[in-house]
């Protein structure tokens, strides 16, 4: 097979993780899936630049982009489950204060 030009390994592939970051940030984006979709995009992000820098392999932008979305996403995400475990919280407990009233 003369003319394959083919290397072994992984030096001309794109990384999967790579790829998996950037799908998960853009979907965290849309909110279809709010506040999973920016955790797995940061895990796989990271995940994919370690093995980039090992293997020599393509797509670190890509990984890049879904650790910089999944982070800018996941501090919203945040507030709104702190504030809305602290709105259950008052609002459970003037429920169980005004019970305890005759």
């Amino acid at each position: 097979m003369a003319g394959n030009n083919k290397s072994a390994g992984y030096a001309n592939s794109t990384n999967g993780w790579a790829v998996v970051s950037l799908v998960f940030a853009i979907l965290g984006w849309t909110f279809v899936l709010f506040g999973f979709g920016q955790l797995i995009a940061v895990v796989a992000g990271h995940v994919a630049r370690r093995q980039i820098s090992r293997r020599g392999q393509a797509g670190d932008g890509m990984a890049v982009a879904g650790l910089v979305l999944g982070y800018i996403l996941i501090l919203p995400v945040l507030m709104f489950l702190i504030v809305g475990l602290i709105a259950l919280a008052v609002t459970g407990s003037a429920d169980a204060i005004n019970q305890l009233r005759p």
